[in-house]
């Protein structure tokens, strides 16, 4: 947001204009034409979702204090790609800050369903490592081109999240490197410790990766 006001009796807004396509637009051009996006694409997307995450994360008040912010929602509808191949994470409209006082109720679950974590399922404190898994899941389902946890109703997609059952990403598409599938399973973990602890931690790896294989 640049700027914010009143015109007459109206009140405005100035943001940011992203000349690109959400994630999801694009995936069903590309289901449309019978083509997928290139993994090398799809590396450098998740670079900048994860740059967007710890920016987030490591956000301060006026005093210098961690704010402890959590997206809680990062999915496909989110993540924008503009026409100049820039990244973008968007509507943080559920986001909350563990020192901010929220009116949520206790084991109120917020967020699209199918790109949880199982902590998040189960209502519990998040901190940033919740969505480091939701970034994990959007990018399984990109490179394997199949959804992971959704289900056909809303409480059978929290029980599958919960469960976190996950194929091997080569199991479904057998070209893809396994130092590359060993990033997203690390992602993926069912307990937070087991994965990688920051957004940076895997935007590195993710970057180190893309070094290493160019």
């Amino acid at each position: 947001i640049y700027d914010l006001g009143q015109e007459g009796e109206d009140f405005y807004l100035a943001m940011e204009y992203i000349d690109g396509e959400d994630l999801r637009s694009i995936v069903k051009q590309c289901s449309s034409r019978k083509e997928r996006i290139p993994v090398e694409y799809v590396i450098r997307i998740f670079i900048g979702v994860l740059d967007a995450l710890h920016y987030a994360h490591n956000q301060v008040d006026l005093e210098g204090r961690q704010r402890g912010v959590v997206h809680r929602d990062v999915s496909p509808h989110n993540i924008l790609v503009s026409f100049e191949g820039g990244v973008k994470l968007v509507d943080f409209g559920i986001a909350k800050a563990r020192t901010e006082i929220s009116t949520t109720l206790p084991g109120r679950v917020k967020g699209k369903h199918a790109y949880m974590s199982p902590e998040q399922c189960l209502g519990k404190e998040l901190d940033g490592r919740s969505d480091i898994f939701s970034a994990g899941i959007v990018m399984y389902e990109l490179l394997t081109w199949t959804r992971l946890f959704k289900r056909k109703s809303d409480i059978d997609t929290l029980k599958a999240v919960v469960a976190c059952q996950v194929k091997p990403l080569r199991s479904i598409r057998p070209e893809i490197d396994p130092e590359l599938e060993a990033i997203v399973l690390k992602a993926l973990q069912p307990r937070p410790e087991d994965r990688f602890q920051t957004a940076r931690e895997m935007q590195l790896a993710l970057e180190d990766y893309v070094l290493r294989k160019v």
